[in-house]
């Protein structure tokens, strides 16, 4: 299966990235990992370690955007026409998204194309916010809530819980068996991937530093 992971930080700088590709690979999966670089010049495309790494420029004004994601859809914004363009060009089957940042976004992608996702929020986030120097300072208190990233964090877990629990209509055609056909290899892979998650979070140093 091809499989699509949403990253909204550099690589190969994330050794949790890096461990589930590895065990993704070993299943015999193709990875494409979507992710972004912060300077310019840069490679937009290669492959390290049988990953293929797509590469897309985000300016650090725009990245900082990301902490108000769940109150401006400015960043959600930019970014979902970045990972459109990702999917376009990939081809792949089924996205699997890093952290709650960039979810929206990739959410709303993975509706436009049809294909299923998985959410893996690797952290606490809003708990660990309120140890930011930035949501600390006098304007992060202003405009940054730990509090409604909280929310945030609990919607998208019960939304990514309950999504594959929904069945669309059943019919006779052969179109609708080839699509039921699919939306079962996604929801066993979906499956298997959470497994996944657990046994890379634990090898080589996996936890996000």
């Amino acid at each position: 299966m091809k499989i699509g992971m949403i990253l909204d930080s550099t690589y190969p700088d994330d050794a949790r990235v890096t461990n589930e590709c590895t065990e993704l690979l070993k299943n015999k999966h193709e990875i494409h990992l979507f992710c972004l670089c912060f300077k310019k010049p840069f490679v937009k495309n290669e492959v390290i370690n049988q990953i293929n790494v797509h590469r897309y420029h985000c300016s650090k004004l725009t990245y900082k955007l990301s902490a108000l994601a769940n109150d401006i859809g400015l960043y959600g914004f930019i970014l979902k026409n970045k990972i459109r363009d990702f999917v376009e060009n990939s081809d792949v089957e089924v996205l699997h998204v890093h952290d709650i940042q960039i979810a929206k976004a990739a959410i709303s992608v993975s509706k436009r194309f049809g294909i299923k996702y998985n959410i893996d929020l690797h952290e606490n986030r809003p708990e660990i916010m309120k140890y930011y120097k930035h949501v600390n300072s006098f304007l992060g208190k202003i405009f940054i809530s730990p509090l409604r990233w909280k929310k945030a964090e609990e919607n998208f877990v019960k939304t990514d819980a309950s999504k594959d629990l929904k069945k669309g209509s059943t019919g006779n055609s052969q179109d609708t068996k080839n699509d039921d056909s699919k939306n079962t290899d996604q929801s066993e892979f979906i499956e298997k991937l959470v497994h996944i998650n657990r046994v890379a979070k634990v090898v080589k140093g996996g936890r996000r530093r």
